[in-house]
């Protein structure tokens, strides 16, 4: 009989160790995707503004001003999976505040490049 209880015990255990693993699993899965949501808003909005631009419309400086703060917004849940790619983030948002001082060189320097950025969030969709 104590076998009994002390198999019980055990498996209630391991029962409760499963359970805050998945937790911390579900919690994790949580902050990626508000981390992918973020970047992918980021990119469809920087991209769609960066197309006007490349067909002539004249620069917003409201529009960058809200992209600055998506690339900001976007850093926030991604500093707990990848502190690099959401120091690029900032990066991206400093871009966006100050476009006129960054050079091309600067921007490849940093890997903040729209479709570096884009493919970065691609690789964060398939690997996490």
């Amino acid at each position: 009989m104590a076998e009994v209880i002390v198999t019980a015990d055990i498996f209630k255990g391991i029962l409760t160790i499963i359970n805050k693993i998945s937790g911390r699993n579900d919690r994790k899965n949580d902050k990626v995707d508000q981390a992918l949501f973020a970047l992918f808003t980021a990119i469809v909005v920087t991209r769609g503004y960066a197309d006007k631009l490349s067909n002539g419309n004249v620069r917003n400086r409201n529009q960058e001003l809200a992209i600055a703060e998506l690339w900001d917004k976007a850093s926030i849940p991604l500093r707990h999976i990848d502190k690099d790619f959401a120091s690029k983030c900032c990066d991206k948002g400093n871009y966006w505040l100050n476009s006129e001082i960054w050079t091309t060189e600067d921007i490849d320097e940093k890997g903040i490049t729209l479709d570096k950025m884009e493919a970065m969030t691609r690789d964060l969709l398939l690997h996490q």
